[in-house]
């Protein structure tokens, strides 16, 4: 039995106790969650090892006690939990556990990801202070906006700043008249910290075509670019909750089996 858990110094919340812990490794062998893992199950992950069927039927065998040829959770969570598991295949569902958790890790982070490779928002920013640094000028100095603008400015203050309020044009041009104070606070956003109540609110509003770049663009390339910019952040703010479990998922599989084999002299 492992000594402790990882995750315990996390700031995601509280920690798995060892019972949620083996839970969680149970649930994703159970692809088709009807509470037993099949060895086709096993074998889907372990392969991701570079696992060959022999190990599998191995590990089935050794954790199947009531001879069914699957593995219940009673059965899984006994043999996990318990001084007689071998260490050879207690590591190999730890690693085809951290295996799976690391890849759902990436395949999130790639959600907030532009076809670049780059953050989202990343690009707006840079254009922003380059090409389009004359256009976000002139979107300053205008006592009028062009049509859609100050929806779009709404969007980007209340993501950006983490707030409900509303601003002005007014408002919005102070903002903009002080440019690189306003693209550091783009650049330095954090999703996890906007509020789905923000999200809730900005909602009917980026639906408006205003919120498409090639309609805003004609009008001003600045605006269109700040639209492009609330939708990427919209987009990381809805993947950072997820983002949070899955890191803290994957960190404690990696400790879970790293603990493991320093414990067992598989390291």
């Amino acid at each position: 039995q492992l000594s402790h858990w990882p995750g315990e110094s996390l700031s995601f919340g509280p920690s798995m106790s060892q019972t949620d812990f083996v839970l969680a490794i149970f649930k994703r062998y159970d692809a088709n969650g009807d509470g037993c893992i099949s060895k086709k199950e096993l074998g889907k992950i372990l392969e991701k090892i570079d696992r060959e069927s022999s190990d599998i039927a191995s590990v089935v065998d050794h954790i199947d006690t009531n001879g069914d040829g699957k593995i219940q959770l009673e059965e899984f969570m006994d043999w996990i939990l318990g001084d007689s598991a071998d260490a050879r295949h207690k590591h190999l569902i730890l690693e085809g556990y951290a295996q799976v958790t690391q890849e759902k890790l990436e395949k999130h982070h790639r959600l907030e990801m532009d076809s670049d490779g780059r953050l989202l928002g990343e690009a707006e920013i840079e254009a922003l202070e380059t090409t389009a640094s004359e256009s976000l000028d002139e979107l300053a100095s205008l006592e009028k906006p062009p049509k859609g603008a100050l929806a779009i400015m709404i969007a980007v203050h209340c993501l950006s700043g983490r707030t409900t309020h509303k601003v002005t044009w007014a408002e919005s041009q102070k903002l903009l008249s002080k440019k690189q104070k306003f693209l550091d606070s783009l650049r330095n956003f954090e999703p996890e910290k906007v509020g789905h109540h923000i999200l809730q609110q900005l909602q009917e509003s980026m639906r408006t075509k205003y919120f498409d770049y090639d309609t805003m663009a004609p009008q001003s390339l600045a605006s269109a670019l700040l639209a492009k910019w609330a939708i990427g952040a919209v987009t990381r703010v809805k993947c950072s909750g997820g983002t949070k479990e899955i890191w803290k998922s994957a960190t404690q599989a990696e400790a879970a089996l790293k603990e493991h084999d320093e414990k067992t002299g598989l390291a």
